[in-house]
C-alpha cells in the first residue's frame, strides 16, 4: 500500500493517520456509491473535524464519522476500518467487478443489482442501476439510499450480513418499517462473489 497513489490522507480526531488508495475511491467507493464523487473534501472534513463519532454496531476495528450539513446529504457517514495503529488499510473488495443482477424481496423492496464485498461483509443491494442518493442509517447500522429530495428508495447498503445471518438466523432492517430477511433470501447477493 506504500507504494499505491494516495487519493486522500489525513489525520482522524485520535490523531491516527488515515489513508486512502485512488485505486479504492475509483473501483469501489465512487462505483457504489456516485453521489459521492464530487464531495472528496467533504469525506476528509469528516473523517479530521467529525460533528458525531461512533463505534461501527458490527465490526469493532472501524469508526462511523458523521458531518452535518456537508456532501450529497444531511449528514455524510464515513467508515473508517482501522487495521493498523497507526493507519488505515482500505482492503480491495473481493467482489464482482459488475453488478450481478438478482431478484431479492425484502418486505415491500425488490432488488435487482447486488454487489456483495465479501472480505468487509458488505452487501450493496440497488433497486435499478446505481445511482446518485441520500443515505439515512437505519437503526440497526444499515444505511437505506434515497433518490434526491424524494422517498423513493433506491438502494440499501447492509453492513455484517453473512455474520448477522450466521450468528441470529434472519436479519432485520428498517425500511421505514422493520422487516425481516433470511440467508435463503439474500443467497443470489451473497453468492455473487
Amino acid at each position: 500500500m506504500e507504494d499505491e497513489p494516495t487519493v486522500i490522507e489525513t489525520i482522524d480526531p485520535g490523531d491516527a493517520r488515515v489513508v486512502l488508495p485512488r485505486r479504492v475511491w475509483d473501483e469501489k467507493i465512487t462505483r457504489d456509491h456516485p453521489e459521492i464523487g464530487t464531495h472528496m473534501p467533504d469525506v476528509l472534513r469528516t473523517v479530521a473535524s467529525p460533528d458525531h463519532t461512533a463505534p461501527d454496531p458490527v465490526y469493532g476495528n472501524r469508526t462511523r464519522y458523521y458531518a452535518q450539513d456537508v456532501g450529497p446529504s444531511r449528514w455524510l457517514l464515513v467508515v473508517v476500518s482501522y487495521e493498523q495503529t497507526d493507519r488505515v488499510r482500505v482492503c480491495e473488495p473481493k467482489g464482482p467487478k459488475v453488478m450481478e443482477r438478482v431478484n431479492i424481496t425484502i418486505g415491500p423492496m425488490s432488488f435487482e443489482r447486488a454487489d456483495y464485498d465479501a472480505e468487509n461483509d458488505v452487501l450493496y443491494l440497488h433497486v435499478d442501476e446505481p445511482q446518485a442518493g441520500e443515505g439515512e442509517e437505519t437503526p440497526e447500522g444499515h444505511v437505506v439510499r434515497y433518490e434526491p429530495g424524494t422517498s423513493r428508495i433506491v438502494g440499501l447498503t447492509m453492513m455484517g450480513p453473512r455474520r448477522i445471518l450466521e450468528r441470529d438466523g434472519h436479519l432485520a432492517v428498517t425500511i421505514p418499517e422493520t422487516v425481516q430477511t433470511t440467508a435463503e433470501d439474500l443467497a443470489p447477493a451473497l453468492a455473487a462473489v
